[in-house]
């Protein structure tokens, strides 16, 4: 078999112009108001603020632990 006679995959095109910019944008801000809902029901539970205030110290906890040498050239002073 060569290489011209193999089964090729479907070809999947998308245009640009068939993006309406207005329904795009129309999108993205109730997309955007659906997190900020969500994000101000998360704030109201103070229960589930406890917790995430644990992930957060545990995950500072733990970038904490990573080592990362600094060299003055990586820092652009000589």
């Amino acid at each position: 078999m060569t290489k011209s006679s193999k089964a090729k995959g479907p070809v999947v095109e998308m245009a640009a112009s068939s993006i309406d910019p207005e329904r795009e944008r129309k999108w993205r801000a109730e997309d955007g108001l659906r997190t900020l809902t969500e994000a101000e029901r998360i704030r109201g539970d103070k229960s589930l603020m406890g917790d995430i205030e644990k992930a957060r110290k545990a995950k500072m906890k733990e970038l904490d632990s990573i080592q990362c040498d600094v060299s003055p050239r990586t820092m652009g002073k000589k």
